[in-house]
């Protein structure tokens, strides 16, 4: 009995550990929350390093046709010497027959890889002067 005279109800069952259902639930909600907000980080982290990887990459083609221009002329097939790189990447330039037996046209093919794998390709005709 309480103070009024009347007595308390009994406790229903099933209503005992509600609260620890509640925060059960609660916790897995903010696991499935966060969970969602890691992953997305870290697509963003993950596409961030690739874009930066693709625009060096292109830089680096770039650079190295615009050196390419400023060196004499190479008898296709041959290779050119190639600017300077930072790690993990690497740089070839080729020219190539464009029309057989017409030394005086060449295809030439700027490759960038970045640890192995292409990032960047870059083509173009040189003329002999």
């Amino acid at each position: 009995m309480n103070s009024q005279g009347t007595q308390k109800a009994p406790p229903r069952w099933g209503s005992t550990g509600g609260l620890l259902i509640e925060t059960a639930i609660a916790l897995m909600v903010f696991v499935v929350i966060g969970t969602g907000v890691l992953v997305g980080v870290s697509v963003m982290h993950t596409s961030g390093r690739a874009t930066a990887s693709q625009a060096t990459g292109e830089n680096l083609a770039r650079n190295q046709m615009e050196y390419l221009f400023s060196l004499p002329y190479q008898e296709p097939p041959s290779f050119y010497p190639t600017v300077p790189v930072p790690e993990g990447y690497a740089v070839t330039a080729e020219a190539q027959e464009y029309e057989a037996g017409d030394p005086n046209i060449q295809k030439v093919v700027v490759v960038v890889t970045f640890w192995g794998a292409e990032a960047m390709t870059l083509e173009t005709f040189r003329v002999k002067d």
